[in-house]
């Protein structure tokens, strides 16, 4: 099966286009609107799937990792997203992170678990 194509808005300051590579195992899952890991320089981001596409020139590096089971942003969230890049000159991925909830932003936190001892007294 040929490879389908992401096109991923990050939080970054610049207006640059990036495409991934679907990897075979998430091709049905990948959506507009999710959340996805993708490699960026030395690092990873968290970005936001804007188009899915059946080609493309840009694309050298695969998605890894699919944050979100269903989108998070709807239509009407990247409508606002483009007034907001156009309103306040940031890039879409930066606005789209803005109107997240900060839980919601950056890379998933790991659960903390707490072991919890109760004494009773002895009678």
């Amino acid at each position: 099966m040929r490879n389908k194509f992401a096109n991923v808005l990050l939080p970054i300051p610049k207006e640059i286009d990036f495409d991934y590579i679907i990897p075979e195992q998430f091709s049905n899952l990948v959506k507009r609107g999710v959340r996805v890991l993708v490699p960026f320089g030395k690092k990873e981001e968290i970005g936001f799937v804007y188009e899915i596409k059946k080609n493309s020139t840009k694309a050298n590096s695969y998605i890894k990792k699919l944050i979100d089971e269903e989108p998070l942003i709807n239509e009407n969230l990247f409508k606002l997203a483009c007034w907001m890049s156009d309103r306040f000159l940031i890039s879409k991925g930066e606005a789209l992170n803005k109107i997240l909830p900060e839980n919601l932003r950056g890379k998933p936190r790991k659960k903390k678990e707490k072991n919890l001892t109760i004494e009773t007294p002895q009678i």
